[in-house]
């Protein structure tokens, strides 16, 4: 029997990508001591990545003086993107499974 934690990971401050990691590691070792406790044993920890981006892209106007007309003079534009750290996904296995499987590999 398989078991899934997922752990959110907290940011510092208010904008996103900035992880605490300290504080991560301490939820990571919090759900281990409870798989332990609950009799699994951790098969992988996993991370798990978002992303985000933003764009903008704005023409340039020119005001003619004379006809008082607004024209389109070229224009610009930008983005970025990056991804960050969101949670990690710890997978389990209950123990007395893995034994099982493992006499019946010697067998």
């Amino acid at each position: 029997m398989f078991k899934t934690i997922w752990i959110q990971a907290r940011f510092i401050g208010e904008r996103e990508g900035f992880v605490d990691g300290e504080r991560l590691s301490q939820d990571i070792e919090v759900s281990l001591h409870k798989l332990q406790a609950d009799g699994y044993r951790p098969q992988a920890i996993t991370p798990v990545t978002s992303g985000t981006f933003a764009y903008k892209a704005e023409p340039l106007l020119n005001h003619d003086q004379v006809s008082g007309l607004e024209t389109v003079g070229g224009g610009y534009g930008y983005g970025y993107g990056f991804s960050f750290l969101s949670g990690m996904i710890i997978t389990a296995v209950r123990k007395r499974d893995v034994f099982a499987s493992k006499d019946k590999q010697k067998s």
